[in-house]
């Protein structure tokens, strides 16, 4: 986004630890606010790593297992000055665990009382969570939400096979490969 010349503010938490500093100084070299980033001194930076496999398939393997990432809590939850123009959520937050969906939560109930519109990226990982435990989550998510984001080319957490159909009518569909990487 900022490459776009949007302002983009992070709420997330990195661990004290130089992944965590690469992290940080790099979303700071692209321009973001990195305010709302919080410094966990106990924990380790998350993250994760895509394979791409001879037949053209990916594989991740996640590093995510009691990160700073995982836990995530309500009390992170600040919007900066001024009010932002959007909340962008993924489904991936949740499923880090009840601390970081409880933060997802603050999130939506915040920027609803602002006004803020809410856009979401269901980005459903059945290594991360199975669908029985995401199904509930990422509806009330994609309930409270104005923007729907699905990837092209591959199965959404809303797929019928999974979800059924979605509660809320007035939100839009927006299929785009650019959205992904």
């Amino acid at each position: 986004l900022r490459r776009l010349g949007v302002d983009a503010h992070l709420i997330a938490r990195v661990g004290d630890d130089p992944l965590g500093r690469m992290v940080t100084d790099h979303l700071r070299a692209e321009g973001l606010t990195t305010r709302g980033v919080v410094v966990d001194h106990d924990r380790p930076t998350a993250c994760y790593l895509r394979e791409w496999l001879p037949d053209g398939e990916r594989r991740l393997t996640y590093y995510r297992t009691d990160s700073a990432g995982s836990r995530l809590c309500a009390d992170d939850v600040a919007f900066p000055e001024p009010t932002p123009g959007l909340l962008h959520l993924t489904g991936i937050t949740p499923a880090l665990g009840p601390s970081a969906a409880a933060a997802v939560d603050v999130a939506i109930g915040l920027a609803t009382s602002l006004g803020v519109p809410i856009s979401f990226d269901p980005n459903f990982r059945p290594r991360l969570w199975s669908a029985e435990a995401a199904r509930p989550l990422l509806r009330r998510i994609a309930a409270r939400s104005d923007v729907l984001l699905m990837s092209a080319g591959r199965p959404t957490a809303f797929d019928a096979r999974y979800f059924g159909p979605l509660p809320r009518a007035q939100i839009q569909t927006v299929v785009s490969p650019l959205l992904t990487w």
